[in-house]
């Protein structure tokens, strides 16, 4: 699947690239989500147009387990600068719930 069709419906992208191969199943309820799968990014570029620096060279793993979503790797770079994060949120109740930050 295409990063430009993933992200059209959450943001306006002035350039957007790269690769996603998305493996999950949603079951429950809107208040209480049980999402079970993995996404993989791979060589995406962000530019959106809300936010104004640029992220290319990205590639990540986000894996879902019931309530929760954990970042397991994500690297790109910005504007000349690495990046690294990792991090684990609550599905149902849109945060953080500790991790690497």
């Amino acid at each position: 699947m295409p990063f430009p069709g993933s992200l059209s419906p959450y943001s306006k992208h002035k350039n957007t690239g790269g690769s996603t191969e998305i493996g999950v199943t949603i079951c429950g309820t809107l208040a209480q989500p049980q999402v079970n799968g993995r996404i993989e990014i791979k060589a995406a570029t962000f530019n959106l147009a809300d936010i104004p620096v640029d992220v290319y060279r990205t590639n990540g793993v986000i894996l879902f387990d019931g309530d929760r979503a954990t970042i397991q790797s994500f690297s790109g770079e910005s504007d000349g600068g690495g990046l690294v994060r990792g991090r684990i949120f609550d599905v149902a109740h849109g945060g953080p719930r500790g991790g690497v930050g």
